[in-house]
């Protein structure tokens, strides 16, 4: 009876181990939906910038209850990185705001008028 008590102790012990590994690599890994949604974005911004199109960003605040944020504008930066990207807003008199991908939710892009 012991043994059989230790042999079910020891799987329940495995399985728990085994379990918890799992969750963590999980926890660790990035989210595949958002990697992609991050690479189509990119891929929207590059081409936007390739046609020089206006730009309509919703961008997620500091404060998660105070938001999302707008921006309108160009894109600055010749070379998009998969971190940030740099945006020149409409108004002459504004500075370039450098946002980060990953607080893009939203993009619109107004092509060019030819």
């Amino acid at each position: 009876m012991e043994n059989r008590k230790l042999f079910h102790m020891k799987k329940f012990t495995e399985f728990i181990a085994r379990s918890s590994k799992e969750w963590f690599v999980q926890l660790l890994a990035d989210d595949p939906h958002f990697e992609r949604e991050q690479k189509i974005l990119l891929e929207k911004l590059t081409l936007a910038r390739q046609n020089q199109a206006l730009v309509v960003l919703q961008v997620a605040q500091k404060a998660p209850q105070t938001g999302f944020d707008t921006l309108a504008g160009f894109i600055a930066s010749k070379d998009l990185t998969k971190e940030t990207i740099l945006v020149r807003p409409l108004a002459a008199n504004q500075a370039l705001q450098m946002v980060a991908l990953k607080d893009i939710k939203k993009v619109a892009v107004q092509k060019a008028a030819v």
